[in-house]
């Protein structure tokens, strides 16, 4: 077997555990990944080169790479591993922008993915500078527009917008980071009720923070250390809502004086 073929071996066992297995598929990951480093076509930085000086061998390697690190970045989205896919993103991305293969049917997929986790992170800069490497005609694609559609709603504080939005995603991986986003509402719509309320019935508060089910309430109220009487939750004492204030109060300005100007940067 020629080393492309077993390369085309590895990479199929790799893509199919991806869903069945994401632990031998992280193991496979590795091992491709140490097999790239001796291929005369892999360039850490995806430098493109010219068509003419690429063999169809070594066409298809370089294409094999960038399959493999689109795969790849995926799997980290799956697996909340955040560290690990804004690495393999910063691998693939280069691939992108080569000229001697062609373009994936993956590349906004993920380029879209990438943007929803910046939002997730609360990155919003970095959100912008990688949006605006993206072709204007390319925002009305789909994996492209609902990103940009969720950065609006963030800044309206549009929650209730904001969670319907997730039964609308255009890719199961972007669940992952709806959800994280959804959690970082919660806790900051949760630090404003300790603040502005000394109780509140149970079904109000299932409706402030956007969770589904009494069960769901239940963990994140035990979470948050809130004490339940019959149908209300009783909060921190005042002196405790008053030693805790502050850092709840400057998180909720820290992002609105963020998204000020960001939006004052792009007028």
């Amino acid at each position: 077997m020629s080393q492309l073929q077993n390369l085309h071996s590895l990479v199929t066992q790799f893509k199919e555990t991806v869903d069945k297995d994401p632990s031998k598929a992280m193991t496979l990951l590795t091992q491709l990944k140490k097999r790239f480093i001796t291929l005369s076509t892999f360039l850490p930085t995806g430098t493109a080169t010219t068509v003419s000086t690429l063999t169809k061998e070594q066409k298809e390697e370089v294409q094999l790479v960038r399959e493999t690190l689109e795969y790849a970045t995926l799997l980290c989205a799956k697996l909340r591993d955040l560290s690990a896919f804004e690495l393999n993103f910063s691998q693939v991305k280069s691939y992108f922008s080569r000229t001697d293969i062609e373009k994936s049917d993956r590349e906004y997929l993920i380029l879209g993915l990438n943007l929803l986790r910046l939002l997730s992170q609360n990155r919003i800069a970095e959100f912008h500078t990688e949006l605006e490497l993206i072709p204007i005609a390319q925002h009305s694609n789909m994996y492209i527009k609902q990103p940009i559609e969720i950065e609006l709603f963030l800044m309206e504080g549009s929650y209730h917008k904001l969670r319907n939005a997730r039964d609308k995603v255009p890719a199961d991986e972007y669940l992952v980071f709806m959800d994280i986003m959804m959690e970082t509402v919660r806790k900051e719509i949760a630090d404003c009720m300790e603040k502005a309320y000394k109780s509140l019935d149970l079904s109000d508060a299932q409706k402030l923070l956007f969770v589904d089910s009494a069960s769901q309430l239940s963990q994140f109220v035990q979470m948050r250390n809130w004490s339940v009487n019959g149908t209300v939750i009783h909060f921190v004492n005042p002196n405790e809502a008053k030693s805790t204030f502050t850092d709840g109060a400057n998180d909720i300005i820290g992002r609105t004086l963020t998204y000020a100007k960001e939006l004052e940067r792009i007028v």
